[in-house]
């Protein structure tokens, strides 16, 4: 065993490392070469998984466990579990239940791990900056972690408009944080959103939402007026969602009294609903005309979900306003607001966030991985999904409407003569060892890290095949 470090020689070690971040050296760098570090990277290597074969290895059927019963019966109602398992280990696309049953996990945490479960090249500086500085309050004490990654962001952000950023710990503290400043900057309250939008649970946010009832159902009327449009699937679409837009203007809320309007730039809770290419540019176009800011929310598509860092690449648009989360992180609760200057320049101690940004070198570890190879490699195995998922399923009849970019997949279930083809067929392929779940009305999502090779893609749709069969079969 290397000799134990005095609190000297790491007390030393910080000192240089402020010192080293101040001439330009980036904190990972820093991190790389602590002497702790050589420690850390031996223990992520003794704690990883041992994996034999490609797929699921499923020995024992389960139908709970003695913490799925615990949940049952202290946990929150509203907090449903999607399968019958507690998981105890995972490993790259991999999870472990308490049984020892190992499921290729086709949900990424839904859409968390896109670099996988326990990838190293972000939990070694997650657990070195663990053991010399967890952090306290860090958009207010000084903290490396929350300035370098702000300054990524800003970085990497579409656009030459100069951009500021705020960190929090969930998409739907992004979109708080978003929605208050944009009413302070403009002085205005009303917002645009769009029919099957999600943007969180909060009541700012919540106002924005339309895709499903048990979300508002009993929590009172919304805190901002918001107007929901169509959302656009086809060319035909696009221009009623315009036309809607339009009329709205004409009628009962004039463009001047708008602050901003919100979109996912692909549906996740409303459906996987994508909208038409050239739908984003122009809406773009739209609101810059009507002078309404757009903020794009892409908790669900961002960090190379759909084959690019951010999805609005494929469109080059530059948003006023964008909101990240979920694959931030890859695991460790982290969002981010990234807007222009002026809409996060508003008075000091306005908004803040006690805990938020403090897992900031998840962050900094994520966006130094999401390399120009790991973003072709998501958008060619995406491609063999859908493509051999619509081969796979045209022998399934009630199967289809496969769609989505990168790693970022769905696929429609018809509901069946009773109403619960999408739960037999979910439950089915739990049990042959892949984790799917549903979304919108009839989807099931399907997505797996970003990071996943061929054998284990082509592995997910031959299971997606056996579970329609065994639902066909039942």
């Amino acid at each position: 065993m290397p000799e134990p470090i005095s609190e000297e020689i790491l007390l030393k070690r910080i000192d240089t490392q402020a010192t080293e971040a101040a001439r330009g050296r980036s904190y990972l760098s820093t991190l790389d070469e602590h002497p702790l570090m050589r420690q850390v990277d031996d223990l992520l290597q003794r704690s990883r998984a041992k994996i034999n074969g490609i797929g699921p290895a499923i020995r024992t059927k389960m139908e709970g466990d003695l913490w799925t019963a615990m949940h049952g019966n202290y946990v929150s109602t509203s907090n449903d579990l999607a399968f019958p398992a507690t998981f105890v280990q995972s490993q790259g696309p991999y999870v472990w239940d308490s049984a020892g049953n190992r499921y290729i996990d086709g949900t990424s945490g839904i859409a968390v791990m896109n670099l996988g479960h326990k990838y190293d090249g972000v939990e070694r500086y997650v657990l070195l900056q663990r053991l010399l500085h967890p952090g306290a309050a860090p958009g207010d004490i000084g903290f490396a972690p929350y300035a370098e990654l702000a300054q990524e962001l800003a970085k990497i952000a579409p656009g030459r408009t100069p951009k500021r950023v705020e960190l929090f710990n969930s998409g739907t503290e992004a979109m708080e944080c978003a929605l208050k400043n944009i009413i302070r900057h403009t002085g205005k309250r009303s917002f645009l959103a769009f029919q099957g939008a999600f943007h969180g649970r909060t009541y700012g946010a919540l106002s924005l939402c339309a895709s499903k009832a048990r979300n508002v159902r009993g929590f009172g009327s919304p805190v901002l007026p918001v107007h929901h449009l169509p959302f656009p699937e086809s060319a035909e679409d696009m221009d009623h969602t315009f036309h809607a837009a339009e009329d709205l203007f004409a009628t009962s809320l004039p463009p001047e009294e708008v602050a901003a309007l919100v979109i996912e730039p692909i549906q996740g809770e409303g459906g996987y609903r994508m909208p038409p290419q050239g739908f984003l540019k122009a809406l773009r176009e739209f609101c810059s005309a009507k002078g309404i800011l757009l903020v794009v929310d892409e908790v669900q598509t961002g960090m190379g979900r759909t084959g690019t860092l951010l999805r609005v690449e494929q469109e080059q648009i530059e948003p006023d306003v964008i909101i990240l989360g979920k694959g931030l992180g890859n695991g460790s609760p982290l969002s981010a607001v990234i807007a222009r200057r002026e809409i996060l320049e508003g008075p000091p101690g306005s908004h803040g966030n006690t805990n938020g940004g403090i897992n900031a070198i998840a962050g900094l570890g994520v966006v130094r991985a999401m390399d120009a190879f790991k973003l072709q490699q998501c958008a060619e195995t995406g491609m063999h999904i859908r493509t051999a998922l619509r081969k796979c399923l045209a022998q399934h009849p009630g199967f289809d409407g496969v769609r989505g970019a990168g790693m970022m997949n769905a696929m429609t279930v018809d509901h069946g003569a009773h109403g619960r083809r999408r739960g037999a067929f979910i439950k089915r392929a739990f049990e042959r060892g892949l984790l799917l779940l549903p979304a919108g009305a009839d989807a099931v999502r399907i997505i797996p890290p970003l990071t996943i090779s061929k054998d284990v893609a082509q592995c997910i749709v031959d299971l997606v095949g056996q579970a329609a069969e065994d639902v066909r079969n039942a």
